[in-house]
């Protein structure tokens, strides 16, 4: 039973990542760098970015969108603490 409602669990919060806020924020401002659903992910740009995500926990990405990288603004004061959550979680999904 269980592991019957973590799976249902963790089915709900895929969908609802992938259409929700989250999916939202990152079309919005994210995407015109990292966008994995029309880009090539055989690129080596796209690879990059792919792994960095894999390997990174969603503590540090949460950093790294507030306070942006290399080439990524901050979006400290465009995005809500939500906000951050919300594009996290919807990063997990593509994962």
């Amino acid at each position: 039973m269980g592991l019957i409602l973590i799976v249902i669990f963790s089915m709900s919060f895929q969908a609802s990542a992938m259409s929700g806020k989250g999916r939202e924020l990152y079309k919005k401002y994210c995407s015109q760098c990292h966008e994995p659903e029309q880009g090539d992910w055989n690129s080596r740009e796209s690879r990059s970015f792919s792994s960095y995500v894999m390997r990174t926990p969603g503590r540090e990405l949460k950093q790294r969108i507030q306070n942006g990288g290399k080439l990524c603004p901050s979006y400290f004061v465009i995005f809500s603490t939500e906000d951050v959550e919300h594009v996290v979680d919807y990063i997990k999904v593509l994962r």
